[in-house]
């Protein structure tokens, strides 16, 4: 490829800034002007209009101030200033501390009502951008990994010591069952993907012997249980995810139930991969 460019005939062509004479390939003949871009920006400089001799020129605007009412000038893109100064625009300030902004629902409350809805008919009809989308397991994995890290962070910075107060509305919380239950129910909670399948085992295998009470419906201390014995056994089924309770005793939440007189079975989300295993548990519990 070097020995067929060196085979090339150059172009002389002459600078229309230096007049000096330069070489050019072939291709470049029709194209080249000048010798370097120090000939090409001193071209420009002498030939482009400036000021009001440039066709896209615009006078500078006279404003006001709004503080120490003194006249002032402003570039045609900056009509939006208000102040000559910093100065007087935080004196201006210190003066007004809510600033430009009213509300204009004050004078007009109509308003607000035309404003909401219209916005709830712009809302009308869309749904979210993740509605139906199954995430990868790879975004999950490294969202895990970022929410573990932010919360080592906050432990070593003490950012989520628990106060006294917080510590006292927990115990009054606790304490109170209607209180917890109108929680419960203002969280709207609906069975998952995991209950759904357990509850269809319990009816294909056990109808009308197990009911669904994840829902906040009855509340044994201050725990809800997930599955209740309708005909008169105090029995219950819990159960417990793989991510939700990986850190929970099973045992504790049996000796919680104990004490109101109930005999608990608890059922881990990777049982129920294998149906009959759950179902010959489940039989071994009723017979007890």
């Amino acid at each position: 490829m070097g020995n067929r460019w060196k085979n090339y005939i150059k172009q002389t062509k002459i600078c229309e800034e230096c007049r000096k004479i330069f070489y050019v390939k072939p291709s470049r003949k029709y194209k080249a002007r000048f010798c370097s871009y120090d000939c090409y920006w001193k071209w420009l400089r002498k030939n482009t209009l400036r000021g009001e001799n440039s066709p896209f020129w615009k006078p500078n605007i006279l404003k006001i101030c709004k503080e120490c009412k003194n006249k002032f000038e402003v570039i045609p893109t900056h009509d939006y200033r208000k102040f000559c100064s910093q100065k007087c625009f935080i004196e201006w300030q210190k003066k007004h501390p809510h600033g430009f902004i009213k509300n204009p629902w004050s004078k007009n409350p109509e308003l607000k009502e035309k404003i909401i809805e219209k916005m709830r008919q712009s809302l009308k009809g869309r749904n979210a951008w993740n509605k139906g989308k199954k995430l990868p397991k790879e975004y999950k994995e490294k969202l895990s990994l970022i929410h573990k890290q932010m919360v080592e962070k906050g432990k070593q910075k003490n950012l989520f010591k628990v106060g006294f107060d917080s510590r006292r509305i927990k115990t009054q919380f606790n304490n109170n069952p209607e209180q917890r239950k109108k929680a419960i129910k203002s969280l709207i909670k609906r069975p998952n993907k995991k209950e759904k399948l357990l509850y269809s085992i319990l009816q294909t295998n056990f109808p009308n012997e197990w009911k669904y009470v994840g829902n906040g419906e009855i509340l044994i201390g201050r725990f809800n249980p997930d599955f209740i014995n309708c005909n008169g056994k105090k029995k219950i089924i819990e159960l417990f995810g793989n991510y939700w309770h990986k850190n929970d005793n099973p045992n504790d939440r049996i000796e919680y139930y104990k004490k109101y007189g109930f005999s608990t079975l608890i059922i881990w989300e990777k049982e129920l991969e294998n149906i009959e295993n759950v179902v010959n548990k489940i039989k071994v519990f009723n017979n007890e």
